[in-house]
């Protein structure tokens, strides 16, 4: 499974507060360092990063057609436990990022 390292590097480059890094994987003009901002704070109030949990994958498609998978990845930290869903084309590109607590 390829997907896996991908969605875990990109929430290990935010758990390392790298937006612009974050913002470079994700390759989409219409989405900047900025964008991850907020969910840096809210990670940093959850304490280190202490491992991942477990990881799930749903296939999707969007409105128009184009196929898409989903990995939801928990991610252990030193308070609590973040849900991170990162989504990408059948190309490997990203297709969504995002996190739940």
């Amino acid at each position: 499974d390829v997907l896996t390292p991908k969605a875990q590097t990109m929430i290990d480059t935010l758990n390392a507060f790298d937006y612009d890094g974050v913002a470079e994987i994700y390759n989409n003009p219409s989405v900047d360092a900025s964008t991850f901002e907020a969910s840096g704070e809210i990670i940093e109030t959850y304490g280190a990063f202490e491992s991942y949990g477990d990881v799930s994958y749903v296939a999707d498609k969007t409105d128009d057609g184009i196929e898409f998978v989903r990995v939801i990845q928990i991610a252990n930290y030193e308070k609590g436990k973040l849900t991170f869903t990162a989504s990408f084309f059948e190309d490997g590109s990203v297709a969504g990022f995002r996190m739940a607590e």
